[in-house]
């Protein structure tokens, strides 16, 4: 896979441009707790594991879990969608 194979050679480069395009901002407040990540959803978990291989040569630590199951539904700007695959999540936190 050719992106992979940028991201190896422009590691930088590439989360910058990944995370502008795929990222998003997760806010948490519950009482006095309130908590902050940042992630991003995709259902290539080749791209996610390299990406999570680039954050901790920078010393960032990432988990990924799977967010939703082929065939779930996701609203999008309001219009309903159904996941022909598996999404996964990879999510920084503190």
């Amino acid at each position: 896979m050719k992106l992979l194979e940028l991201a190896s050679v422009y590691q930088v480069e590439f989360l910058r441009g990944f995370l502008d395009v795929e990222g998003h901002v997760d806010v948490r407040a519950a009482g006095k707790r309130f908590s902050v990540s940042v992630g991003v959803e995709n259902y290539d978990i080749r791209l996610l594991r390299r990406v999570k291989q680039i954050l901790k040569t920078c010393q960032i630590d990432s988990i990924i879990n799977r967010k939703r199951k082929s065939g779930s539904l996701k609203v999008i700007r309001g219009k309903t969608f159904r996941m022909r695959k598996a999404s996964f999540t990879l999510l920084i936190n503190r």
